[in-house]
């Protein structure tokens, strides 16, 4: 097989497990629907490209919640509060309401996974979301600067996530 067919191949797998994932959710897709929707007659394509359909699943996860800290997290402690809070606003918007299909369908993963997790969710939370919201509370505190208790700061940042979902 040619590399450029193997590129191919396991990019139309990734999209095709993507939009499945989206519409039926990770316990509903079956190896087959992404594998016909790709258009690949071989269901082990997936655990030749992938290793199952519990690590596509993985890695698509990894990626949507990595996405957000790709932005420019090396710049964030050069930035003012202010700034911080126009990046963290930017980024999320930038990384969910793209205008197409693709992003159509990664928010919904990204949704479904906050309203009925799968397994796989914890180890995301904890690897990406912890250290994100860590540094989000310290940035709502020093914008609030007295009035920047920890409740009050993660009362703001549920408030601008909350607004930005919906």
């Amino acid at each position: 097989m040619k590399k450029e067919q193997y590129t191919e191949t396991k990019k139309k797998l990734w999209l095709a497990a993507i939009r499945i994932f989206a519409e039926k959710g990770y316990k509903e897709t079956t190896v087959r629907d992404i594998c016909k929707l790709a258009g690949s007659g071989n269901i082990n394509s997936i655990n030749y490209y992938f290793g199952s359909k519990e690590d596509l699943y993985t890695q698509i996860l990894e990626e949507i919640f990595s996405h957000y800290d790709k932005f420019d997290i090396r710049e964030w402690e050069k930035k003012t509060a202010e700034q911080q809070l126009r990046t963290m606003i930017f980024n999320f918007c930038s990384m969910l309401y793209k205008n197409n299909a693709l992003t159509s369908d990664i928010t919904s993963i990204f949704i479904s996974e906050m309203t009925r997790p799968s397994a796989f969710l914890e180890e995301m939370v904890d690897i990406y979301n912890r250290p994100r919201v860590k540094r989000h509370l310290k940035m709502f505190q020093d914008l609030l600067g007295q009035a920047g208790t920890e409740d009050n700061a993660r009362n703001c940042l549920v408030s601008v996530a909350g607004q930005l979902l919906y």
